[in-house]
């Protein structure tokens, strides 16, 4: 696989952690002095995780998405009423086109970004973060539009959760690739900041005239099949871009105690979430993307549920769980 467009500009002082880079094709899962380094950063670039005929299917099934929305916006000065299962929209700040940039529910709406939520190089890395109670929750696509892509102002995701023994993270699986026109910006070690340091820094880097300041930060370029893991609390973002497309996965893990511990979401939501993920893992273990694999040993333990035995080929009937249907 061809390199990014440029590296990852060097860490600003010696004080910042580095972006630690991992060759999945080499390992089958992330090392503790990985997770270490992660933990440390707040971000980890995991490459060449999703590759050949997977790449392939990705790109093809997900491009529908991405072409509906801006039918969609084609011609309009304020975003459509769209329901939940579709959301962002935002007038392009220098094109002033009404530009797309987020579909929810991909689970739900293509095979292959079903079946890449049980990819075994990142479950694996997933449960060494977060343990073998962990939940996939969010699973969404961000993308910039071809020509007006929409600015992410910095930010942390969501409103991270008091109660976090163990980090929540997205798993970022890039299907285009990312260089410094349209790649995402990130802010090492800032997952170790108070909310008051990071929604101060937040408001500064929003507040110039381009509306994304990026001084001091460092830009993540990814290729078509990388994958960025990165906390929910570290401050990321990326500005108004007129390149290319740039489609990303973004799929959430959380620790079931997280989650309820929190009170974000019921017990029959985690209930469901980890019955999905266990279908999923058999999917694809039976599917030729899961040929010559050995699937991640999901087993987890929390609930009254942790000793279901899903019968040979269940699926669950749908695979999009709504969040606000399952609001505690």
């Amino acid at each position: 696989m061809n390199a990014p467009a440029q590296a990852p500009a060097q860490t600003p002082d010696s004080s910042t952690p580095p972006i630690v880079e991992v060759d999945a094709s080499r390992q089958d899962q992330i090392t503790e002095a990985q997770a270490a380094a992660y933990h440390k950063a707040g971000l980890l670039i995991l490459r060449n995780v999703v590759r050949g005929e997977e790449l392939v299917a990705l790109q093809r099934e997900t491009l529908p998405f991405v072409e509906n929305a801006l039918r969609q916006c084609e011609g309009r000065d304020e975003a459509p009423t769209w329901d939940t299962h579709f959301i962002g929209a935002m007038k392009h700040g220098q094109t002033g086109k009404l530009t797309p940039f987020r579909q929810e529910y991909v689970a739900q709406r293509s095979a292959a970004c079903r079946l890449l939520m049980a990819h075994p190089f990142i479950l694996k890395s997933v449960q060494r973060l977060q343990g073998s109670d962990f939940t996939a929750t969010w699973d969404s696509m961000v993308f910039k539009s071809p020509g007006h892509g929409a600015i992410i102002p910095w930010h942390r995701d969501g409103n991270p959760p008091d109660y976090q023994p163990t980090p929540v993270f997205n798993v970022d699986f890039y299907l285009d690739q990312a260089d410094v026109s349209n790649c995402v910006w990130g802010i090492p070690g800032s997952n170790q900041w108070t909310p008051d340091e990071a929604n101060s820094e937040c408001r500064r880097r929003n507040s110039v005239p381009s509306g994304f300041d990026a001084t001091g930060a460092i830009p993540v370029p990814m290729n078509a099949g990388d994958v960025l893991l990165h906390d929910v609390k570290t401050l990321h973002g990326s500005p108004w871009a007129q390149s290319k497309l740039r489609r990303v996965l973004y799929y959430e893990f959380r620790a079931a105690d997280v989650i309820l511990k929190n009170n974000l979401r019921t017990p029959a939501y985690v209930k469901r979430k980890q019955m999905m993920l266990k279908s999923l893992i058999a999917q694809r273990a039976a599917a030729p993307v899961g040929r010559g694999e050995t699937p991640c040993a999901y087993a987890p333990k929390a609930g009254d549920w942790n000793q279901i035995e899903l019968p040979a080929g269940w699926e669950p009937a749908t695979y999009q769980y709504t969040h606000e249907d399952y609001m505690p």
